[in-house]
């Protein structure tokens, strides 16, 4: 099996030849890469499609691995921590890691994958297991249950009865479908410490369940299967179902399945998620919620009143269930990245779609909050070391009305490599964007408090003057 490595600057494939592909294959390879012939070369030029999409295309004995503009240990730590996976406990870990740490030029999805697959499960078998009552039928002493009497009179039976009851069971279908994921995903091109690893989770869930041939309909009623409490199985079949059947949720997360032949990820979803969590755990010490889409059926109507169109920021920092500031996450490293012995230009500026759809959002925000102060931010990922940040005047965008008040769109950066490396060192968070909108955000109160003790004072001068 061939790999083509392929990133954003792309590169000249001489035995590449589109002319040959079947309709499926083509549009299997557009998801993630496109194509043009140079004569210069006489050959096709092929790079990455869009920005935000990474994954990898198999066609016939080609794989063409369309990688992220970071190294693949932090491309890992960027995507478990996401999905809400505690990566702490690896920090310091000195009892056989799972390693995060696939290289520092490419990512192997395969790596990745298999890496995904043992970190979520011992999550998984570190939290609530899968139980169900089995009905059993069993001679036993005494009674249990209920006599089964269609065997009591037929067949003769010495120390006890034979009894039909339930018994709550570890050996269920969801549990069946894991072992089998972590016996598949053995075979993947992986390293011998991450193979031992899963092998090691395997003898430990054959501990509580037996082995069975999963079938894609097995997979389909476990997903059905699962409730409130067994929630935590949601990812580990969605990987499961990637490993041994070819298919994989466009959200691990979800029930939609695509082709394995093109293992796609989509980075803007990937850094929303990221964001999310990256503001709810550095914001809870100053007690302000993030709200996650919050959903408004009321804010577009047509004619006769009923929802036009549902509208879903991605976050509304709440304090004390009022909004005081509107998040836009936005994988467009290009607003808050300067080339280095480059100046800023057009190519950095916010597009006007995302200035309309804050300004909307704000809009909207100040509404709910009863036409309190409401703070407008894009937050973008910086993953170049190199790259110079613009001005927090060139990364600030006032919209200026007389008969209105002015609202400011300020463009905050996470410092993606420097916050990835603390997450995975479990060390301290670096002085980007984050770290802003908690100044932001203390310096607001203390306006507030000192605010309210001047009409307080005034108040009190007004009431002695009586």
């Amino acid at each position: 099996m061939k790999t083509v490595i392929i990133d954003g600057e792309g590169r000249a494939i001489p035995e590449f030849d589109p002319t040959t592909l079947s309709e499926k294959d083509d549009a299997r390879l557009r998801r993630l890469i496109e194509w043009r012939f140079k004569p210069n070369l006489a050959c096709y030029w092929v790079k990455r499609r869009v920005p935000h999409k990474v994954g990898r295309v198999r066609v016939g004995n080609t794989v063409y691995s369309v990688v992220p503009d970071m190294s693949a240990r932090d491309f890992t730590v960027f995507f478990l921590f996401s999905l809400g996976i505690s990566l702490k406990k690896f920090a310091h870990q000195s009892s056989s890691p799972v390693s995060l740490a696939l290289g520092d030029a490419h990512v192997d999805f395969d790596v990745l994958v298999a890496t995904l697959m043992a970190v979520a499960t011992e999550d998984l078998a570190q939290g609530y297991l899968a139980r169900h009552y089995e009905t059993k039928r069993e001679v036993v002493p005494g009674i249990r249950g209920s006599i089964d009497w269609p065997r009591f009179f037929t067949q003769p039976f010495s120390g006890g009865a034979p009894c039909v009851f339930a018994e709550l069971s570890l050996d269920n279908r969801l549990n069946r479908v894991v072992l089998a994921g972590l016996e598949a995903s053995q075979k993947l091109n992986i390293d011998i410490s991450l193979r031992q690893r899963l092998s090691k989770l395997e003898f430990v869930w054959s501990s509580i369940c037996r082995k069975q041939f999963v079938r894609l309909q097995d997979l389909e009623l476990a997903g059905k299967s699962i409730n409130r409490l067994t929630e935590g199985y949601r990812l580990v079949l969605g990987l499961c179902r990637m490993i041994m059947f070819g298919y994989v949720p466009e959200d691990l997360l979800g029930g939609r399945s695509a082709d394995l032949q093109c293992l796609e990820f989509d980075m803007s979803v990937i850094f929303e998620r990221f964001s999310l969590r990256l503001l709810t755990e550095s914001l809870s010490d100053l007690s302000i919620g993030v709200e996650y889409q919050y959903t408004a059926r009321d804010a577009l109507l047509d004619g006769t009143g009923r929802t036009y169109q549902v509208i879903r920021p991605d976050f509304f920092l709440m304090d004390k269930s009022m909004p005081i500031a509107v998040v836009d996450a936005k994988f467009k490293p290009r607003y808050v990245s300067v080339e280095p012995h480059s100046r800023f230009s057009g190519d950095n500026k916010l597009a006007e779609s995302d200035i309309y759809q804050t300004l909307f959002y704000v809009q909207r925000a100040r509404q709910i909050a009863a036409g309190a102060h409401v703070d407008a931010i894009i937050l973008a990922p910086k993953i170049d070391a190199l790259a110079t940040l613009p001005s927090e005047l060139d990364r600030t965008v006032r919209w200026v009305h007389p008969s209105s008040p002015e609202i400011t769109i300020k463009v905050l950066h996470v410092d993606l490599t420097a916050t990835l490396a603390a997450i995975h060192a479990d060390g301290p968070m670096p002085a980007d964007g984050i770290a802003f909108i908690k100044e932001m955000i203390r310096a607001r109160r203390q306006m507030y408090s000192k605010t309210q003790a001047s009409h307080g004072a005034t108040a009190r001068l007004e009431a002695e003057a009586l």
